[in-house]
């Protein structure tokens, strides 16, 4: 009984030294599949997986629960088999990717997800070079940042995945020039953010213009969004905001979201909404001398006379 893994050669030879010689493998070890892992189970980029084995085997690429392709491995100088595989290829997605050897030995990767056109960030540096760049439509934010000094300016169609993460700014933004206290301003058209929170440093007693997310001029979805310790949380600048999923306003300054000048809109009917610190003036909604201003939700109570042209 042979068990031990390897290459064998068998060779038999009868008493007038005829041979025969017969070559074989004993492998009981699964090939070796190699992801390029950066958060939990999301990678994005480099869409590079590598599967090695000391015997033949072949790979299935599986996205989103349907077969792809299959590889066969390649024979390296060394003996030894390989596959590289590049998911840009097939596009954006959840994989599976397994491995089978002809011993049968098979090995499933974990799920995962790849997207060629993403980038992950891990400081501001990060998540302004990506902004920065056309050619990323979506941004995760792979954790917390913290002591943020300057707003953040979204000036292209993009997708930021907060992954639940929080943006903290420390009390400096106060002191920027009028017009650019916030820590999120949108300037462009179909810019999506989800599963973020923004937290600002201006519960101060004074109204300084602080905004955790400001919409200016163009169009935004906001979806599982918390702002707080800001003037005015949220601010639909002469914009058209759209807001899903849980929007948290709680424990801003002067209320929760403004809605005014010229064609301001606020579409929130999917919203479900939580404000823990609405009080007289303090209102969860609010328009300001925008008679045209367009707010789209359900279960709310309008007032229109605590004053002039405020609603």
């Amino acid at each position: 009984k042979i068990t031990e893994n390897g290459k064998y050669v068998l060779t038999l030879i009868d008493s007038s030294f005829n041979e025969d010689k017969i070559e074989f493998v004993i492998n009981n070890t699964k090939p070796v599949i190699t992801l390029p892992v950066l958060k939990e189970d999301l990678f994005t980029n480099n869409g590079n997986v590598n599967i090695t084995d000391d015997i033949e085997f072949e790979v299935e690429i599986s996205l989103n629960d349907e077969v792809k392709n299959k590889v066969n491995a390649t024979l390296k100088e060394d003996g030894t088999y390989y596959v590289d595989l590049d998911l840009n290829s097939y596009g954006k997605g959840e994989y599976v990717i397994t491995a089978t050897d002809k011993a049968s030995n098979t090995i499933d990767s974990q799920v995962f997800d790849f997207d060629a056109t993403g980038q992950l960030v891990t400081t501001i540096d990060e998540l302004n070079d990506a902004l920065t760049d056309s050619t990323i439509e979506t941004i995760y934010l792979a954790n917390d940042l913290e002591n943020l000094t300057t707003r953040i300016i979204v000036n292209r169609a993009v997708i930021i995945e907060g992954n639940g993460n929080k943006l903290s700014f420390t009390d400096a933004i106060n002191s920027a020039p009028s017009g650019e206290k916030q820590g999120i301003v949108i300037v462009s058209n179909d810019v999506v953010i989800n599963d973020l929170e923004v937290e600002m440093n201006a519960i101060d007693g004074i109204w300084t213009g602080t905004y955790a997310i400001q919409v200016y001029k163009g169009t935004a979805t906001l979806n599982n969004v918390t702002t707080t310790k800001a003037d005015g949380g949220i601010f639909s600048n002469d914009s058209v905001v759209t807001l899903i999923g849980t929007i948290d306003v709680s424990g801003n300054e002067f209320g929760g979201i403004e809605v005014s000048n010229g064609a301001s809109t606020l579409n929130a009917t999917e919203a479900t909404f939580i404000n823990t610190t609405e009080a007289f003036r303090k209102p969860t909604i609010w328009t300001d001398q925008t008679p045209d201003a367009v707010v789209n939700v359900e279960g709310f109570t309008s007032n229109n006379t605590i004053k002039n042209g405020q609603v």
